[in-house]
């Protein structure tokens, strides 16, 4: 409560004011170069915040702000509004995160109006968009400033390298999971290269035939949340919520029990579980801060990972035989024990991807890696070209993964400790 003052019964200050002053806080990492890997210990230079108040000093005065709302055309007398002061605070620290006050001063604003001049602000001052833009969004033409992070920025931030690796990578798994490179060999030469052909020969009813369909759908999509998981994206989670429905109900299908119940039953919920955690670990650009397990951390992963892998051990076979009344390797006990390995080291290891640890790509490594070991046809199981093919794509990303985040949190670490 500031004041308070006697005014007419008629009076109403929404209508009767002369000016607004909205205050905007926000971290000052939203200011850092897109480059650079950002953490709550950046610090903001005294260039970039006179960047930002010479950027911001050109939404003063009358413009026409039709780009920076919805539903106005440039024509539109209400467009044009007046804008009195911007003001920049220097920045202040908050539990170790350094944060700035933007106090902005208008005639009146319009719907989502103060968020999109910020988001330009930031933009233009972090190297994403040209300092002329302010000034082409005053004019006729439509620009769309985006207010809040969406799927799409993510994908279109990829180098163009990253993005020719990333169709590869996605194309591979989806070729995979349609052709049968097993056909090949000799032993398989009566085999056509089409699965659906082969699936149709073996009897294989069509409804699972169709849903065959899913498995390359689902291929796109895990390949797209693996890859933005790498990058730190929480719009990561958004793909992998649909590859845990498509590829579980595919795998449901084909009586894969085990990756049937841990996409849906477990990497399904956990995909919405972890959105809610990122969203509290986020820096920049919605890009996760990351962080190392300690010693104790480690010794109650190995406990966990013993007791989930006894426990897998036993219920795969039994969740198996009570939906396809069959379980693949229940008289290979090396498979037996690869198969409740996996699954253990699949639940810890999105654990440790949800809370932001590095240390989750060891573990993909080794799920990696033993699923190459399962389907090598090397113990007592049947060589399987397409899937050994796609698990050593995924073991080189799983590389990529550890040292991408060792290093993320090694700078993160360095800069705290400067």
């Amino acid at each position: 409560m500031f004041g308070v003052k006697r005014v007419a019964a008629s009076f109403n200050s929404k209508n009767s004011c002369d000016a607004r002053t909205y205050i905007y806080i926000l971290p000052t990492y939203a200011f850092c170069p897109v480059e650079e890997i950002t953490s709550e210990s950046y610090r903001v230079s005294s260039e970039i915040l006179q960047l930002a108040k010479d950027v911001s000093s050109e939404y003063l005065g009358s413009q026409n702000f039709h780009n920076f709302t919805s539903g106005k055309k440039f024509t539109d007398p209400s467009a044009r509004r007046h804008m009195f002061s911007i003001d920049i605070a220097d920045p202040y620290i908050r539990e170790n995160v350094e944060f700035t006050t933007i106090t902005i001063k208008g005639q009146s604003f319009m719907l989502h109006q103060i968020r999109k001049m910020i988001s330009l602000v930031i933009a233009i001052v972090r190297g994403g968009a040209s300092r002329d833009t302010i000034q082409q969004a005053y004019n006729a033409d439509k620009i769309d400033i985006p207010k809040a992070k969406s799927i799409l920025p993510d994908l279109k931030s990829f180098k163009c390298w990253q993005a020719i690796i990333l169709i590869l990578f996605a194309t591979f798994n989806v070729v995979f999971s349609i052709l049968d490179f097993n056909s090949f060999f000799p032993q398989e030469q009566k085999r056509s290269l089409l699965k659906w052909t082969n699936d149709l020969n073996d009897g294989v009813p069509l409804w699972r035939r169709i849903l065959l369909c899913l498995s390359g759908i689902a291929a796109f999509t895990n390949v797209l949340n693996v890859v933005l998981v790498i990058q730190g994206k929480i719009s990561s989670y958004f793909w992998g919520i649909l590859g845990a429905i498509l590829y579980g109900i595919y795998s449901f299908a084909y009586g894969y029990v085990g990756d049937a119940q841990l996409y849906i039953l477990f990497f399904l919920p956990m995909q919405f579980v972890g959105i809610y955690i990122w969203s509290k670990q986020l820096d920049n650009q919605s890009t996760t801060r990351v962080k190392s397990l300690k010693l104790i951390g480690w010794l109650f992963i190995i406990i966990l990972c013993v007791g989930l892998a006894f426990l897998f051990y036993y219920e795969i076979p039994a969740f198996s035989k009570l939906l396809t009344s069959q379980y693949f390797f229940e008289t290979n006990f090396v498979p037996h024990l690869l198969d409740a390995s996996t699954n253990t080291l699949s639940v810890v290891a999105q654990f440790l991807l949800i809370f932001c640890y590095w240390e989750q790509y060891i573990l993909w490594a080794g799920v990696n890696i033993m699923a190459i070991i399962m389907y090598s046809g090397l113990l007592e199981t049947k060589l399987d070209i397409n899937v050994l093919i796609v698990w050593i794509m995924f073991t080189i990303n799983s590389i990529v993964g550890l040292v991408i985040w060792f290093r993320r949190w090694k700078f993160s670490k360095n800069t705290v400790s400067t």
